[in-house]
């Protein structure tokens, strides 16, 4: 008898498989929906000074969907500089200053949004903090691909110069992005047109598809002014849409990203998780569940993926001024896990609107 259940407990790659759901199981249940600013320590890198929430080295969290940090400029200072893929977007908490990418100057004021366009030969980019007097508080975020698709993803990545700010030895990556440069030596390839005659090919179809996503990377906007976008009464609270597939004049096509002003309450409503909201201002709690978790200005709110998504509302506990926080959801991932919206209550606010 003992024999025979030995053979069916031998390794396999799917028992493997099956370990790491349990194991991802327990890091849902015991990972925390609120992640503490206060608990979370300042770093010195070579690209700043930051405060982590999400990485891949960190399990604290009910989900590791995204990466997502809070960097600290100095006053009159800058970043490091640094080459990566592109994909990032930055969420202007506090300043204003300016993002230098590709050599072009991009000047930003709190509440606003710059983007890092992803493009086949990367991106060259750095943060100025142009107040003298006071710092700049950069929201920064990007998914989570580090391990499907590795730190250098398609275009490498180089850190060109340290922060004024770090303490320790630095040693430039400028000479291997050089070498990478010409080795690669592209050719520019000119963009066909959209090709929808009859008789064109999928593979015809396609190959144009592919240029106007990378057009759309070259083209589009990167900076998006909180002016921009109109502040929108819905049936779940004032929400303000920075990002959304739904919108085409990004350079980044996959995010959504908005603001949430909480007077009192939000609607109540269920979808799959795997998102992050970051409180800008306020304090306040969001029942996630059933369960409440309390949340204040520096705080990062998750919500778990899990079967049947999470039902979630969100209360202000800040008096009689408005509690502001900004979400970011990265599409793809709430694709893949079917994600759905069904609203349960709406926001006051939008009854008294309506009725």
């Amino acid at each position: 008898m003992n024999a025979e259940r030995e053979k069916y407990e031998e390794y396999t790659l799917y028992s493997e498989w099956i370990a790491l759901r349990d194991r991802q199981r327990v890091m849902r249940s015991r990972g925390s929906s609120v992640i503490k600013g206060s608990d979370m320590p300042w770093e010195s890198n070579p690209q700043g000074i930051m405060r982590w929430y999400l990485h891949p080295a960190l399990t604290h969290g009910c989900h590791r969907a995204l990466i997502l940090f809070v960097q600290q400029i100095s006053p009159g200072g800058h970043s490091g500089k640094q080459h990566c893929q592109g994909g990032v977007v930055h969420f202007v908490w506090k300043g204003k200053g300016k993002t230098i990418i590709n050599g072009t100057p991009y000047e930003w004021s709190s509440g606003d949004v710059v983007q890092l366009p992803i493009l086949p030969e990367g991106v060259v980019f750095q943060h100025f903090n142009e107040d003298p007097n006071a710092e700049a508080l950069l929201v920064t975020t990007l998914p989570n691909l580090s391990d499907p698709l590795g730190i250098d993803r398609g275009a490498g990545f180089f850190q060109l110069e340290a922060c004024p700010d770090y303490p320790g030895e630095f040693h430039s990556e400028a000479p291997e992005l050089e070498a990478l440069r010409k080795k690669l030596n592209p050719a520019p390839v000119e963009a066909p047109k959209p090709n929808d005659e009859p008789g064109a090919t999928g593979y015809d179809r396609n190959y144009a598809r592919t240029h106007a996503i990378l057009n759309r990377s070259r083209t589009g906007k990167v900076l998006v002014r909180l002016e921009d976008r109109p502040e929108e009464m819905t049936r779940q609270g004032r929400i303000r849409y920075y990002l959304n597939p739904t919108l085409s004049d990004t350079v980044l096509k996959d995010w959504n990203v908005f603001t949430h002003e909480l007077r009192s309450h939000s609607g109540k409503h269920r979808h799959q998780g795997g998102l992050a909201i970051f409180v800008l201002e306020g304090k306040g709690y969001t029942v996630v569940d059933g369960r409440r978790c309390d949340w204040e200005s520096g705080d990062l709110i998750l919500l778990p993926i899990q079967p049947g998504g999470v039902e979630h509302q969100h209360f202000n506990l800040n008096g009689d001024q408005p509690s502001r926080w900004t979400a970011f959801i990265y599409k793809p991932f709430h694709d893949e896990v079917a994600h759905e919206m069904e609203q349960r209550e709406d926001s006051p606010e939008f009854l008294r609107k309506t009725t």
